[in-house]
């Protein structure tokens, strides 16, 4: 009878031991931790604006002295944005620039002193993958920003892309979120990455 507990025993040991092995295989192909598989560590990307193509139900409020020039035709509008995975920092500048101007702009301008607009993220996940396509989410927080629907900090925020390599100078599919504020859609854009 002793044998018999005993071997019992055993069989509960090995059939709980194997439940909890399988268990955890499956809980560890279900949640990757590697969000940033492609190891995005920075990126530059710059494209025009056509601002009727902005989504908001929300009112903008836009100076006339922007407004003007852009709808007029004598100015077009630029997005330039900018990440550093080292700072966790994620800019992005609305600028003005004369129809046709070189695209990028050089790195020479001083972005903070020509923008009219911008917000600045804390950027707290690099989502990124090369399946199917390579691809990079980044997702935050705004910390800062002109107040053009309502005063963006603390508003929650998305940005995306798809690209080819990180050095051919174009990307697509570029999407800009503020969470209940407004929507920004890019189909291509000058754009370089780097990745460690």
């Amino acid at each position: 009878m002793q044998s018999y507990w005993r071997g019992s025993f055993y069989v509960f040991v090995f059939v709980g031991l194997l439940f909890s092995l399988v268990s955890c295989g499956d809980d560890d192909k279900s949640t990757n931790t590697n969000t940033n598989q492609a190891r995005i560590t920075s990126f530059v990307i710059e494209h025009k604006v056509d601002v009727t193509t902005i989504k908001s139900t929300l009112t903008p409020h836009i100076p006339p002295e922007v407004t003007g020039p852009i709808f007029s035709g004598a100015k077009e509008v630029r997005s330039r944005i900018t990440f550093d995975a080292s700072t966790g920092v994620y800019t992005n500048s609305l600028f003005l620039v004369n129809p046709g101007a070189p695209l990028p702009t050089p790195p020479t301008v001083d972005f903070v002193q020509v923008r009219f607009a911008f917000i600045t993220v804390r950027i707290d996940t690099v989502y990124s993958s090369f399946q199917p396509n390579p691809a990079v989410m980044v997702v935050g927080v705004i910390t800062d920003g002109a107040n053009i629907y309502a005063p963006p900090a603390g508003d929650p925020y998305a940005f995306s892309f798809g690209y080819t390599t990180c050095t051919a100078g174009q990307v697509r599919d570029v999407v800009s979120l503020s969470a209940g504020l407004a929507l920004l859609y890019q189909d291509f854009a000058f754009g370089t990455c780097t990745t460690s």
